[in-house]
């Protein structure tokens, strides 16, 4: 960190200022206390280890309260960070560009843009609505901005077109008291002796901290006095590059998107609305091979869940009651064939599902209530996990699999794939206590981490399932709706083809789906040109095994909404050459399935159909007939 400087009409006297530096420094060179020190816990922070929780140790449990505790009459920021404090409350630096505005060091000064500077105005906190307990250490406030216009004193600069102000000439311009160090922190308040003393080195740590961000560290050399490694981060996705007037929505299926987006608290909401469902359940007259799928749904719940003598129906059973029970989990010894998922939670959201196409109100309220009860059943562990901090997470091993602000790790805890999905179709049928129970579940998981491409974009379907609800993250929402563009324009070449970086992403199923939800709210990027182009110039002969990017269940997703699209109808004729979906005879089908047995349909590897199962599967409600081409096409 260096020493401080304080730019302020009273600052500490010299002496203090010298102390202070040279403390420092011993401190990070030796690990030492200094100047009558004791070397009591909190002067010793080398080398990492696990460390009390309860003392205000960064990087710990009570290293966020400790440090905004010392910010709590301070207007504050840290450059390089986008996180400001604003009495001891985390905001957005910038309300206009929230997730890229950083404060800036220029010449020695820090800058941020002049909205934020009318925080300094302020006499005194704001009065504000307090989060949940468990969202206290991530929750990022929306303050009201107070106007403000600097005067001829202040040192302004344009970034982006807009003002931004040295908030130390801003500070002493309204006769405040302004702290500044070498590390970027800048603190103004009222009090006019506010500073760290030699007392306080692993509290100013704590401050640094605080400014840490998702996609960033704020100060990396620091975390190592206190970790083995800076908390890991999620890097930020790259700037988009396609302009909007380059997107060709020419062809594209708007009548798949449904009506309208209900109110929050209203399912489903996600891919389909209430009043779209009768749309769907005409679709699946109008498709053979949505009815193949919607048959062969009934056929393994009947042979497994809803089958009270079977392993899944005695499980399904205790579920509904919310009685104790034991999981299966990646498809071992369980009704139905799966690899890759949480084998309960994937067949509760297809069930649910199901019972919304099949009307199926009986089977759909029990699908609710075990949805309900599975996620209720895993909540302590959650809670757990939330409460954990960044040095449990570094030196624990049975925590070494969770971050603090990763969607890896979290995901697989509370079945990511399967998360926003189960709200938004079971909740159909949830009381509004089972539906707040699910929205809680989903704030915890979510809020304040970021994803990657692919699967991760889970985490953007559970957020929207939550959309505007309590505890829904704005900001991670419009984080992951970045990450979706972004992989257009990155992780696809103009060719359509996958670049090196988008074969990192593996299946696009949850892209799929959150460029549906995207859609249905008004930004549609089913137009981009490189995903336009995603099937053209394919090598056919290539592609005739499922699996990998080009797995029939995004293909008749992307044959859903560009219907017209031959290439689609070329791949699948060639990987299913002896079905043509036109030829169909339900009835045999059905009658076929029927005689079906569980361990028979297990034996055949037989999945269930769903939008939660990335890749393998059928995609039900995005179910297309394809036609064979004709000879020279």
């Amino acid at each position: 960190m260096g020493g401080f400087r304080i730019v302020s009409p009273r600052h500490v006297p010299i002496f203090s200022f010298m102390k202070l530096c040279l403390a420092r420094s011993l401190l990070r060179t030796f690990g030492l206390a200094w100047c009558g020190l004791a070397l009591s816990a909190h002067a010793q922070v080398a080398p990492p280890t696990l460390r009390a929780q309860d003392q205000g140790w960064c990087y710990t449990r009570t290293g966020y309260v400790s440090g905004a505790f010392k910010l709590e009459n301070q207007i504050a920021v840290l450059a390089g960070s986008r996180y400001a404090f604003v009495f001891g409350l985390k905001v957005n630096l910038d309300d206009k560009d929230p997730l890229h505005a950083e404060a800036m060091l220029r010449d020695g000064q820090v800058y941020a843009p002049v909205s934020f500077a009318g925080f300094l105005t302020l006499s005194s906190a704001p009065t504000v609505t307090p989060p949940p307990a468990y969202l206290r250490d991530r929750w990022i406030y929306d303050l009201p901005r107070p106007a403000y216009t600097p005067p001829a004193s202040v040192r302004t600069i344009q970034v982006n077109g807009r003002p931004w102000v040295d908030l130390a000439d801003v500070g002493q311009a309204l006769g405040l008291h302004v702290f500044q160090d070498d590390s970027g922190l800048v603190s103004i308040g009222r009090k006019p002796d506010y500073d760290f003393t030699t007392h306080e080195l692993t509290l100013h740590d704590s401050v640094v901290s605080l400014f840490d961000t998702p996609e960033k560290i704020a100060d990396p050399k620091m975390a190592l006095l206190y970790l083995p490694a800076p908390p890991p981060v999620t890097p930020a996705p790259k700037p988009t590059s396609i302009p909007r007037a380059a997107y060709n929505l020419g062809g594209f299926n708007f009548k798949l998107l449904g009506v309208t987006t209900p109110p929050p608290g209203v399912y489903p909401r996600l891919l389909f609305g209430p009043d779209d469902l009768a749309g769907f359940q005409q679709r699946v007259q109008q498709f053979k091979t949505m009815q193949m799928a919607v048959a062969e749904m009934q056929a393994m719940f009947r042979s497994s869940w809803w089958d009270p003598t079977t392993p899944d129906g005695k499980i399904f059973a205790k579920l509904v009651k919310g009685e104790p029970t034991d999981f299966t989990s990646e498809g071992h010894g369980a009704g139905i064939y799966s690899s890759n998922v949480n084998y309960p939670t994937n067949c509760l959201v297809s069930m649910a599902l199901y019972c919304l196409l099949a009307a199926d109100d009986e089977h759909g309220q029990q699908t609710a209530n075990a949805i309900c009860n599975y996620y209720k059943s895993i909540e302590p562990k959650l809670d757990e996990i939330l409460a954990s901090s960044a040095n449990e997470f570094a030196f624990k091993p049975e925590l070494a699999g969770y971050s603090t602000t990763q969607w890896k790790g979290m995901d697989e805890l509370v079945s990511g794939l399967d998360l926003g999905l189960a709200l938004d179709f079971g909740g159909h049928w949830m009381t509004p206590e089972q539906k707040d129970l699910m929205r809680r579940i989903i704030s915890k998981a979510t809020y304040g981490r970021r994803a990657t491409p692919g699967n991760g974009l889970s985490h953007f379907v559970a957020l929207a399932a939550i959309e505007n609800l309590p505890g829904f993250d704005a900001e991670a929402y419009a984080a992951d709706a970045e990450l979706v563009q972004s992989f257009l324009d990155w992780g696809f070449d103009q060719r359509g083809q996958l670049t090196a970086e988008g074969t990192q992403a593996g299946n696009l199923q949850f892209q799929v789906l959150a460029m549906i939800v995207l859609a249905r709210r008004g930004d549609n990027l089913w137009g981009h040109p490189h995903w336009r182009n995603f099937l053209n110039g394919v090598d056919i002969a290539a592609t005739a095994t499922d699996g990998g990017t080009y797995d029939s269940q995004t293909i008749l997703e992307f044959h859903a909404f560009y219907p017209d699209n031959q290439t689609a109808d070329r791949i699948l004729s060639q990987r299913f050459p002896n079905f043509k979906p036109a030829s169909l005879d339900l009835t045999i089908f059905s009658a076929q399935l029927a005689n079906e047995t569980a361990a028979h349909m297990r034996q055949l590897k037989l999945r269930l159909p769903g939008l939660s199962y990335p890749g393998f599967v059928s995609p039900v409600l995005y179910d297309t007939d394809w036609q064979p081409p004709a000879l020279g096409e």
